[in-house]
């Protein structure tokens, strides 16, 4: 049992040296550790493969496709690991974080039940993920244009597809993903209540925005 703690240790050493590597700042989204970090930069890789955050989500199966045939009807569920990671860090923004909660309950309150404001919110954080990946893919632009001294950042290889998106889906611990978010919003001297568009919904979840 020891040496198998000590295993786990090492690992998670590695993929936090990986994560950072990368460069990425998925780390600064409350409910995004390690863990998912790694996940979700291997699956996406590329985050120019998606032209706009409708077709990242809808890859993610948080904005899934009609698939249907005849009297099936059925919709393409999309990356299950991805979908997996959503769904964690959804309940970490909920148990946790004002403006995840906030949103939470503002869909709740227009009517949807639980599951459906769970999956609204989910949808909310793949277009947060979607923009904070972009915008690392044009800082890191920028750094090469302009010849920036620092080491290139390393993207974490993405595996090759699945046929069965079920196969190897991630079960993590809700509360293993917790970040220092709001220590953080605290030393930028920002408010603590959530900031709300036009239609009430919070506007980001993050340090990221």
């Amino acid at each position: 049992m020891r040496n198998l703690e000590l295993a786990i240790a090492s690992l998670e050493r590695q993929l936090e040296t990986a994560v950072a590597a990368t460069g990425s700042s998925l780390l600064q989204l409350h409910g995004i550790g390690s863990v998912l970090a790694a996940i979700l930069l291997g699956r996406i890789g590329d985050i120019h493969r998606f032209p706009t955050a409708g077709h990242f989500a809808a890859y993610c199966g948080v904005a899934p496709l009609e698939a249907s045939s005849g009297d099936v009807v059925r919709p393409r569920l999309g990356d299950r690991q991805l979908n997996a990671a959503l769904y964690i860090m959804a309940l970490s923004q909920v148990s946790s974080h004002p403006l995840g909660r906030a949103y939470y309950l503002h869909k709740q309150a227009e009517g949807h039940s639980k599951a459906e404001a769970l999956r609204c919110l989910k949808r909310h954080l793949a277009n947060i993920i979607y923009r904070c990946l972009r915008q690392d893919a044009a800082r890191q632009t920028t750094a090469a244009v302009s010849g920036d001294t620092e080491p290139h950042r390393t993207p974490i290889a993405r595996p090759p597809a699945a046929r069965n998106a079920r196969c190897n889906l991630h079960h993590g611990n809700r509360n293993s993903s917790k970040t220092n978010s709001t220590s953080s919003r605290s030393k930028r001297g920002e408010s603590s209540s959530p900031r709300v568009e036009r239609d009430g919904a919070p506007r980001h979840f993050g340090t990221v925005g």
